[in-house]
């Protein structure tokens, strides 16, 4: 029998392709698990750094358009994805949060 997917190593490889790898650097990410009572799944956070002008506009589409994005996460879906901006201490954060649910 084989091992499911882990989604919260695929939604980070995912995003690693859409903001690219130049320029953007993770920062602390968490994975809970989650279930409805239809449901299971898990609520995924993200911190990226920001360290370039290019990575801040790639940041800015994703964040622009993060109402349509989508992901290919074997064995599950993205249900639900929101982005957040801010400055910090540090530069440009990009917080992302994520809830992913298992296919049937």
């Amino acid at each position: 029998m084989s091992r499911p997917a882990d989604p919260h190593r695929a939604l980070r490889r995912a995003l690693s392709q859409h903001l690219g790898q130049d320029g953007t650097r993770f920062g602390p990410s968490c994975t809970r698990p989650w279930a409805s009572v239809t449901f299971s799944g898990a609520r995924h956070e993200f911190d990226l750094y920001l360290e370039s002008g290019p990575a801040m506009a790639r940041a800015m589409v994703l964040h622009d358009n993060a109402r349509h994005a989508e992901f290919d996460l074997p064995g599950h879906i993205v249900a639900d994805f929101n982005v957040s901006l801010s400055t910090t201490a540090y530069g440009q954060l990009l917080h992302i949060e994520a809830l992913t649910v298992e296919t049937a």
